[in-house]
């Protein structure tokens, strides 16, 4: 089951999504192994101090186990379904993030187009509506660690491990655009890494669809401030321009940076100030900060991170592709080192066994 997330995990700051954990940085389900079935009777709520632990909601389709945690978009739950014997990831949105007459429309409007993105590096997404006004969504049930949680526990990732890892969320955000959604809140919290059938670091994208609805939420509103994650935001998302896929791409830029690095390309202790960052300031040369990466990995970083959108590779698929090339070229050059390897080592026994012979 999914463990109670702390600051900093995944969804505590302006996104929520489901996670699996026993607090060991590593998450697994509690006590069930990822798929098995059946989940058998609703397991005892524990004492979180949170009045919906335990209560039925959206006509009693779901049961509240326990809080998984809470941000700016609302908080998630783990949740029994009973007609289907299973659980799953309930977000629950902030009722004041859907405040204007058409909100709950565009919401279900939104959640129709997420719903069809079919993927398998992209979480599931099982059902939405709303109950007596609170709009609600339920996605699959994942077991594993997030992108961020290995970055701090590993600090930058060997090249081989980022390439596979990039390539797969360039898939997903493929598979995301395809459908006319731009994800707007990309960041290593939203993407998921598991274990997955005998393969490591299988990736989920997670949390896309939600944001579109309250974006056009809050830019009539007072504050005006942009919906997403400052630190992975493209400069025109942070000016409150309109967004593209290559938007997603800018984060993506930003996420390989931070995987390559173990830092990101701006710091800033204000908001205001890392939007600015990012609209104005160049960012370190990722050959800097990483001096071992290829240069075709660091040239892709680089202009992922263009502040003029038409300057960035043109779609997720041409970025997958590239990473593609690049491993295919990683592996490529390992296999000449070790052809060559196997010469010498056949040379020196022939050698060896000559002297021997004399």
């Amino acid at each position: 089951m999914l463990a109670r997330r702390t600051r900093g995990d995944h969804g505590d700051r302006d996104g929520d999504a489901p996670r699996a954990g026993d607090g060991s940085g590593r998450r697994m389900c509690d006590g069930q192994g990822v798929g098995q079935t059946p989940w058998g009777d609703p397991p005892r709520t524990r004492q979180t101090g949170d009045a919906l632990v335990g209560k039925l909601i959206a006509g009693g389709k779901y049961q509240i186990v326990r809080t998984l945690g809470s941000g700016g978009m609302g908080a998630v739950y783990q949740a029994l379904q009973p007609a289907m014997n299973r659980m799953v990831a309930l977000k629950l949105i902030r009722a004041e993030m859907v405040t204007k007459p058409d909100a709950v429309a565009r919401f279900h409007k939104e959640m129709m187009v997420t719903a069809r993105v079919e993927h398998p590096n992209t979480i599931r997404v099982y059902d939405f509506g709303d109950d007596d006004g609170q709009l609600y969504l339920a996605m699959e049930f994942l077991a594993g660690a997030s992108l961020r949680q290995v970055i701090e526990s590993t600090g930058p990732l060997d090249v081989a491990r980022l390439v596979r890892i990039g390539k797969q969320v360039a898939n997903a955000l493929g598979a995301i655009h395809a459908q006319g959604v731009v994800h707007r809140d990309l960041k290593p919290d939203n993407v998921m890494l598991l274990d997955s059938f005998g393969e490591r670091d299988f990736v989920k994208v997670l949390d896309f669809g939600i944001a579109k609805v309250l974006d056009e939420q809050v830019r009539l509103t007072a504050t005006g401030k942009p919906i997403g994650t400052p630190t992975y935001m493209a400069p025109e998302q942070a000016m409150g321009k309109d967004v593209d896929p290559r938007t997603d791409l800018y984060a993506l830029g930003v996420m390989l940076y931070h995987m390559a690095s173990g830092r990101v390309p701006f710091h800033a202790a204000l908001t205001g100030t890392m939007l600015l960052a990012h609209v104005h300031e160049t960012p370190t040369p990722i050959q800097t900060v990483a001096p071992n990466l290829p240069p075709a990995l660091a040239a892709l970083i680089m202009q992922l991170l263009e502040k003029d959108p038409a300057a960035r590779p043109a779609s997720a698929a041409e970025v997958a592709a590239r990473l593609d090339r690049l491993h295919g070229a990683r592996r490529s050059s390992k296999a000449r080192w070790l052809v060559v390897l196997a010469a010498v080592l056949a040379a020196s026994g022939a050698a060896l066994a000559y002297a021997l012979a004399q």
